[in-house]
């Protein structure tokens, strides 16, 4: 497959884009992570209570929707 010079510098441009919002996302993931694992070792009890309430939410609506 033959490219010109204007398609394979654009193919280039597109990945180096590609790659700086992968970049990006990665950073972002890993201070979710970060934020995550602190207000886990600082509230594990409230952390708990609210995951609690979201199965309980998610298991009622399935029972509404299965009925």
């Amino acid at each position: 497959m033959w490219l010109s010079k204007k398609e394979y510098k654009a193919l280039i441009c597109e990945l180096d884009e590609i790659k700086a919002k992968q970049r990006e996302l990665e950073q972002k993931t890993e201070q979710r992570l970060l934020n995550m694992a602190k207000r886990i070792l600082r509230e594990p009890e409230k952390l708990s209570e609210e995951l609690n309430q979201m199965d309980r939410l998610d298991k009622y609506v399935d029972d509404i929707i299965n009925q």
